[in-house]
């Protein structure tokens, strides 16, 4: 009888019935590792690329069924954030603007602390979270605190990614920052609306399009706060 490489338990089918692994382990090839790979970001629902398709067509029903207990079926919501997390700072600092090789000292400074709110914003956006979910758990209740994060930890993934098409666009279309921030805010709030319609069927959705303006301008008011203070310590201190 052979055992699990794993946990050591005795094998009787194609997995473990102790920890899941499959019994069929082999040495890493480099054909093996591009399977892997391959498999890895496009087998079905539980891939990076089902992630995203679902969280575009239902993503409501889609994190309803994971708070549910369904959560061997989709992506880890967690390593997607990071993924879209890492992906959205490789853009920004990719297209991150610089300053005309003669610049003055003021404009000089001006780009500075645009690449600095490049670099770090998304970072802070990670200390937003815990009060996003706060707010959304206060206007909604359906849910406890700790789903309400990861709620928003399935949004957060989504729309970081949509941040990135719309990085791309406006250095094509070389849209200015105010332009970019309403085009973050519009793409915050629609998508929220989208999600917790989905997430909250039988919820008024006057309501959900009331108390997500409100939550949304909290958010943006408060990321605004935490740039605020970190480029006063950053630049000042």
């Amino acid at each position: 009888m052979t055992h699990c490489k794993n946990c050591g338990q005795p094998l009787h089918r194609n997995f473990c019935a102790g920890c899941g692994q499959k019994a069929d382990t082999h040495r890493f090839t480099i054909h093996h590792l591009m399977h892997e790979l391959i498999h890895a970001v496009t087998h079905a629902d539980k891939s990076v690329f089902g992630f995203v398709k679902v969280m575009i067509t239902h993503p409501g029903e889609t994190i309803r069924n994971y708070l549910a207990g369904q959560r061997k079926r989709y992506f880890n919501p967690f390593t997607a954030f990071i993924l879209a997390l890492g992906i959205e700072l490789v853009v920004a600092g990719v297209l991150q603007r610089h300053p005309p090789l003669h610049a003055i000292p003021e404009e000089q400074r001006r780009y500075a602390v645009e690449a600095w709110v490049h670099h770090n914003l998304k970072l802070l956006f990670i200390f937003l979270l815990p009060v996003l979910s706060l707010l959304t758990w206060s206007f909604y209740r359906k849910y406890n605190y700790a789903e309400h994060f990861v709620m928003n930890v399935f949004n957060a993934t989504m729309i970081s990614l949509f941040y990135v098409v719309f990085y791309l666009l406006g250095w094509a279309m070389h849209w200015p920052e105010k332009i970019m921030l309403f085009v973050q805010f519009g793409v915050s709030y629609v998508y929220y609306v989208y999600v917790i319609r989905g997430l909250l069927p039988g919820f008024p959705f006057w309501k959900i399009i009331l108390y997500q303006l409100i939550i949304t301008l909290l958010c943006f008011a408060f990321n605004f706060f935490l740039v605020g203070i970190s480029l006063t310590l950053f630049f000042h201190g």
